[in-house]
């Protein structure tokens, strides 16, 4: 926040006076370069105040038992309630809720949806049964009303489809010791295998290319690598891997960067690297840093790859500089086991927000400070956020659904005002209030903010007048 109102400072210190001595297509270039660089961080900054002191109550929403689906680059997907309002994320416990299909008077259960692209779009179903003989080995491949049967000898354990549903890769029990993944090319019907060291991991899929990230719980060795690459039409890449049990991977939205965390129980100590994986065949370490007995469960990108976020195995949460390698913490509550927060962001507005039992906490993510605290009277069992990222809406733990505003409708209408904010109207409220004729002194950005807002509305409202009196 300091930096920004310095930032925001040092450039009016720039321009005092230059107003009526710079030539106008100055004035208007000097206008750009604060709408591009300083008018984010303003509308950011008063947007946070204004979560920060809304007060706002959970709203009951009679869905009447419609519901939707959202779906990930990877093919996973949430059970969403239909409510009129489209998603921009979703979080809820992955066993919640499974849509269902019927094939031959036998039930299988949904488990990946491929996001849409030009072509089709295909699920993934398991069969539904108590037959060991049956279970984890007998899938199908569904697109519209075409119905492809899948069988394995093996157990299937992990499953996702690439990020255009073309490729769909599956890892199987090889032995006692080993794991196996095989990819199936989905139009060519075409399947390939290869082994890894240990039981897989982490799994996870490229945003936007045909890419694969397989990690497994066992350290490297000289032989073999517990951390691998796959691309079509290519051998399986070997990175130098960890000394470690892979916890977690991700892709950043790119694809160009790799995000791994790994855990090494006897010294009680985890990893966080970052790979750039942008040149497939000459792959660098772009950092990496350890901490001393701090379980790092899972570490993922949110608003748009510019924050990372450290999920610790006991709940705890905090963001990574990856300058510094320090983590900043968020919240330190620790957990049960069987408890883990639902964590969800809002790039536009730069928020994180928590969800356990009955709270919802919301943060910033520029700053890490907690703007605000939401007790509900129901035990939350998914949470996500509107298209538009200005509505929180969740269920609880009976499918009952409700939505929480982040700000009010007349909030909204002043974060527009901003938005076309008159930039050396802004600079005059900001640097001098008058208070009499002969006194100045300096204000907050906020109040020259809300100051500014005033003006609109005060200069609408006489163009308002103005036009009814022509009118009359």
């Amino acid at each position: 926040m300091y930096l920004v109102l310095l930032t925001i400072l040092m450039f009016f210190t720039l321009v005092d006076g230059m107003e009526n001595s710079l030539p106008e297509n100055n004035i208007h270039l000097i206008d750009k370069v604060f709408h591009n660089i300083l008018l984010k961080d303003i509308i950011l900054f008063y947007t946070h105040k204004v979560i920060r002191t809304t007060s706002s109550e959970p709203t009951y929403k009679n869905h009447r038992n419609n519901w939707s689906y959202i779906s990930q680059h990877d093919g996973t997907y949430y059970i969403t309630p239909d409510i009129g309002y489209k998603y921009s994320t979703w979080e809820a416990y992955p066993s919640y809720q499974l849509m269902q299909y019927f094939n031959d008077e036998q039930q299988y259960d949904i488990q990946l949806i491929s996001t849409p692209n030009k072509k089709t779009s295909y699920k993934f179903a398991m069969i539904n049964t108590h037959d060991p003989k049956k279970q984890n080995k007998n899938f199908l491949l569904i697109n519209n009303d075409n119905v492809r049967h899948l069988k394995s000898e093996k157990n299937i354990l992990h499953h996702l489809f690439n990020y255009n549903g073309t490729l769909l890769m599956c890892s199987f029990l090889e032995n006692k010791d080993n794991d196996s993944f095989n990819i199936y090319d989905i139009n060519k019907k075409k399947d390939i295998g290869y082994e890894i060291n240990g039981f897989i991991n982490a799994l996870c899929a490229g945003h936007r290319s045909s890419i694969f990230a397989i990690g497994s719980n066992q350290p490297a060795t000289d032989d073999f690598s517990n951390l691998i690459l796959y691309k079509p039409e290519k051998e399986p890449i070997q990175l130098d891997g960890e000394n470690s049990p892979i916890t977690s991977l991700e892709f950043s939205q790119n694809d160009k960067q790799l995000l791994v965390s790994s855990y090494h129980q006897e010294n009680n100590r985890s990893k966080i690297a970052l790979y750039d994986i942008s040149i497939i065949n000459d792959i660098k370490t772009v950092f990496f840093f350890y901490y001393g007995e701090y379980h790092i469960s899972k570490v993922f990108f949110i608003c748009n790859g510019e924050k990372i976020i450290v999920l610790r195995k006991d709940g705890a949460f905090g963001l990574l500089d990856p300058i510094t390698g320090s983590i900043i913490n968020i919240s330190l509550k620790k957990m049960l086991p069987t408890q883990k927060p639902f964590i969800i962001a809002s790039s536009k507005h730069q928020l994180i927000i928590s969800a356990l039992n009955k709270n919802i906490e919301v943060f910033s993510a520029k700053t890490t400070k907690l703007l605000k605290t939401i007790t509900t009277a129901k035990i939350i069992r998914g949470i996500g956020l509107t298209d538009d990222e200005k509505i929180i809406v969740f269920i609880d733990n009976h499918k009952n659904v409700y939505e929480l505003p982040l700000y009010s409708i007349e909030n909204n209408k002043m974060i527009k005002l901003i938005e076309n904010i008159d930039f050396f109207n802004l600079y005059k409220i900001y640097m001098l209030k008058e208070s009499n004729i002969h006194s100045f002194k300096k204000t907050t950005i906020i109040y020259a903010i809300e100051s500014y807002i005033l003006q609109q509305k005060i200069q609408k409202l006489k163009e308002k007048l103005h036009q009814q009196t022509i009118q009359s």
